[in-house]
């Protein structure tokens, strides 16, 4: 056929159907590693059946499931400063509502946002280098062991993966065509992302700069517009929440109120670069708030308010570091190593432990990590050089994030959100590396070989053996399954543990506790013993061992062990009850009175105490101690400041009036606190508040015998 006739072929319609290839190509490749992530979140559940956690919610978990719970009922203000991040919550809470209780619901629902983070990640990495390095990166999402874990939990983790994903791939968008909208966007996901992970504060001004020197071939006035749109999008989500702090609280802080207290783990005396109560034994996060508050407080003599708080912990930090800067900056070291590191530190629950019962997963674990995907991430940064033009923004996000973890302290789940640039940077290693190598580039590859090398001795040097935290994940699940009366399989998780580590104090003491339960008292101070050997300054321990000695009638020892638990924590108001109670039974009114106004004193905001020492001082029967004016303005004081809604503290007074003669107002008090009894379901307290009621009506008070 002659050239004349050739059919012509249009360029548009050749350019448009290259268009159309291209999007089948990235819809195809989109739906099989989603497809795949799918599969492995689904290869796992299926198998974590079998874990004793896996239907039961302990820590953070059973935190955010209350917290939903109450949202989902209708409690969408709250009623105080946030101190977690309170994006999940509400997460959880619009599941609760559309999908009802239950933890299917939220894990398949997690899976499927973990499988779309995975294809979002193919489409940024494509976008960033290449389709190649897209699928790489999607794949090894896909697979990776610590995503898929998450994925499963009741955690913030699972969403913050997501965000972390999403907002490279709006950066990935807004590279090739800034505009507004996409810039306001960008914003949005960022408000979002510090809305589950408080620390990423730090890239609010890291993107601002980026975006001032990244677009700098355009007009000032253009940049500017664009750095106002991605203010404003992260405005939408964060001034709510700052409002809603206010409102509550009182101050308009735009996220928690936490940073202060985390900040004072992760740097303080002792610290080793992973999470650790304020108080020994206290790491269960319904306990954390009103530690750092009450802490805080009774350092400073008086009541804080959630910034002030913060302040506290930050300041007592910053003296530390003053103090000891060569212990800090090797505390940093330490931090940093972990950061890097290939073992995954566990919080309440521990990706190995999971991994005894999922054979499949823990044969994954072991060729895909992050003592791998690390060091390619280094040789990656390497050979990414010539594209730092494009690249430099993912960079800057990895420095920044894990500036932002090491400043505070080192957990599995708080450098997830490091992992998927730190797989783009490995898809680009493996891609790139492997053409090059095709065709001989070796002098090009030298300086990445050399990174991953030393990356790689960097990332796999042991510093915590793989089993290290099975011990505490035994303890864990053992706490879980005795919180539902499961004590049969609670105890062999607590022999478990110590089977695994005898010097386990928490095992101890969890395992004497259940003994309690059983009424084997002997056992029980058995355990609290060696609980006590292991970590003789636990306030906790001392007030466990001293109820049981007192249950197996040692009451001498009881008061001991009492005795210095309150000394070590006077805080701690079921230590003064129990001390209290001893000398009550005993009919030692004097001593019983004493240790009432003690509890009082340290612990005054109390109601418990405080009515403890109104009823006392009301109802004794040696008229040398007794004090009834005094108990009538404590009552008094206690019925104003629960504005009368407490029976105790309404029985209280009604006791206190009827010992000083007005038995009148005792009745009506007497009856109030009968009505409140009634209505609250307290059964044990309504029998007693009635026989009161006909003393009162019959001109007597009440007082309790003396034999």
């Amino acid at each position: 056929m002659s050239k004349k006739m050739q059919p012509k072929i249009d360029p548009q319609i050749m350019a448009a159907e290259l268009e159309r290839a291209d999007r089948r190509r990235v819809f195809v490749a989109f739906g099989w590693i989603t497809l795949l992530a799918l599969v492995m979140r689904a290869i796992h559940l299926v198998q974590a059946r079998d874990v004793p956690l896996f239907d039961i919610l302990i820590v953070d978990g059973r935190q955010y499931d209350a917290w939903a719970r109450r949202i989902a009922a209708g409690d969408w203000m709250g009623s105080e400063t946030f101190y977690q991040a309170p994006l999940y919550p509400y997460f959880l809470a619009v599941l609760k509502t559309v999908f009802g209780d239950g933890l299917w619901p939220i894990r398949i629902v997690q899976a499927l946002l973990g499988a779309t983070s995975c294809g979002l990640l193919f489409l940024a990495a494509r976008n960033f280098v290449s389709h190649k390095v897209g699928v790489v990166a999607g794949v090894i999402l896909a697979i990776y062991p610590p995503a898929v874990f998450f994925d499963g939990l009741v955690q913030k983790a699972a969403i913050g993966g997501f965000i972390v994903v999403l907002l490279l791939w709006l950066i990935s968008r807004v590279q090739r065509t800034p505009t507004a909208l996409r810039f306001l966007s960008l914003g949005a996901a960022l408000g979002a992302l510090l809305l589950t992970r408080e620390e990423t504060i730090l890239l609010f001004p890291a993107l601002l700069l980026w975006v001032l020197w990244r677009f700098r071939e355009h007009a000032w006035k253009l940049r500017g517009a664009w750095v106002a749109s991605l203010a404003a999008g992260a405005a939408l989500l964060l001034l709510p929440i700052g409002w809603l702090n206010h409102h509550v609280g009182g101050e308009f802080l735009i996220t928690t109120s936490q940073a202060g207290s985390n900040f004072w783990i992760g740097n303080r005396p002792g610290a080793e670069g992973i999470y650790a109560p304020l108080r020994p034994g206290r790491s269960d996060t319904s306990l954390e708030r009103g530690d750092a508050f009450e802490l805080a407080e009774i350092e400073m003599g008086r009541k804080l308010t959630p910034r002030e708080v913060s302040k506290f912990w930050f300041d007592r930090a910053f003296a530390w570091i003053g103090d000891e800067p060569v212990a800090w900056l090797k505390l940093l070291g330490l931090k940093a190593a972990l950061l890097v590191n290939w073992f995954e530190v566990p919080d309440a629950e521990d990706q190995y432990f999971y991994e005894k019962h999922e054979p499949f997963q823990g044969f994954v674990s072991r060729f895909i990590h992050l003592g791998i995907i690390l060091p390619l991430c280094a040789a990656g940064l390497v050979l990414g050089w010539p594209r730092r033009r494009d690249l430099g923004v993912l960079a800057l996000l990895l420095a920044v994030l894990c500036t932002g973890v090491v400043m505070f302290y080192v957990m599995g789940r708080y450098r997830y959100p490091i992992v998927p640039i730190v797989i783009v940077f490995a898809a680009l290693a493996l891609v790139q590396g492997f053409a090059l190598a095709r065709v001989g580039a070796w002098k090009t590859l030298i300086p990445a070989v050399a990174a991953l090398f030393v990356a790689a001795v960097c990332s796999n040097w042991t510093i915590h053996a793989r089993d290290s935290q099975i011990s505490m994940s035994h303890v864990n699940a053992g706490a879980a399954l005795a919180s539902m009366d499961r004590l049969d399989e609670a105890k062999v998780q607590y022999e478990e543990s110590l089977k695994l580590d005898p010097n386990a104090p928490e095992a101890w003491a969890n395992l004497g506790a259940l003994h309690g339960r059983l009424g084997q008292m002997d056992r029980t101070i058995e355990c609290f013993e060696n609980a006590l050997k292991l970590r003789p300054d636990d306030p906790r321990f001392h007030m466990s061992l001293g109820t049981a000695y007192y249950m197996n009638r040692d009451a001498t020892r009881a008061v001991a062990e009492l005795a210095r638990s309150i000394e070590l924590y006077p805080q701690d108001p079921e230590a003064w009850n129990n001390l209290r109670y001893i000398f009550v039974a005993a009919k030692e009114w004097a001593r019983a009175v004493d240790i009432a106004r003690g509890g009082a004193a340290a612990n005054p905001e109390d109601v418990g105490l405080g009515i403890s020492l109104a009823w006392l001082l009301a109802v004794v029967p040696d008229e040398k101690v007794a004090a009834p004016l005094e108990a009538l303005a404590i009552a008094q004081r206690w019925a104003k400041r629960t504005a009368g809604t407490n029976s105790a503290v309404i029985d209280a007074l009604a006791a206190a009036l009827a010992r000083t003669g007005r038995y009148d107002e005792a009745r009506v008090e007497a009856l109030e606190a009968l009505a409140i009894a009634e209505r609250s379901g307290q059964r044990d307290s309504v029998a007693g508040i009635r026989a009161r009621i006909e003393l009162y009506t019959q001109k007597k008070p009440y007082i309790e015998s003396s034999k």
